[in-house]
């Protein structure tokens, strides 16, 4: 094995984007996979002294990760593995990334724009500006269609009238 790929899975389509994507490179490439599901619940911080409430939070998370990664079907002949790590999934990431000698990194990008991003923060931001290892950013797939002329010279371009100041 020359080295692991480490993976963020949150259960969105782009998260199982960069799972089917790390998946393929760690086959290519003779790599472990280690997937990794970070979660907190603000509610838990709150009500820390109900142990039982973190423990079940705990048990759904691990099931709802199982039921994402099976959804993709991981390659059984390479060697993978699922974490659950209770916390932010940027500073997760980084901290498992950082254990690893030879690491890829890979996560799933989200459309957050304005105040979304504003709000939710930016996972492959924060990786891109702080991992020491390669990042790999995994967009979502795109909905719509993408035409592509043989020869783009041949379209017609309209400038707008811009007024000038």
């Amino acid at each position: 094995m020359s080295g692991t790929v480490v993976v963020g899975l949150d259960g969105s389509q782009a998260s199982a984007e960069a799972l089917t994507w790390a998946r393929d490179f760690a086959r290519v490439t003779h790599r472990r996979t280690r997937v990794l599901h970070a979660w907190r619940d603000d509610a838990t911080t709150v009500y820390a002294p109900v142990a039982e409430l973190r423990h079940e939070q705990g048990r759904a998370a691990r099931a709802a990760a199982e039921s994402w990664l099976a959804a993709v079907q991981p390659d059984p002949s390479a060697p993978w593995i699922l974490e659950l790590v209770e916390g932010s999934a940027g500073p997760q990431l980084l901290a498992a990334a950082a254990q690893e000698d030879d690491c890829v990194l890979v996560v799933g990008t989200h459309e957050h724009r304005g105040l979304g991003r504003v709000l939710h923060g930016s996972t492959s931001h924060f990786l891109l500006s702080h991992a020491d290892c390669p990042v790999v950013a995994v967009p979502p797939p795109r909905p719509e269609l993408v035409t592509v002329h043989a020869d783009p010279s041949t379209l017609v371009t309209e400038v707008p009238d811009v007024p000038r100041f």
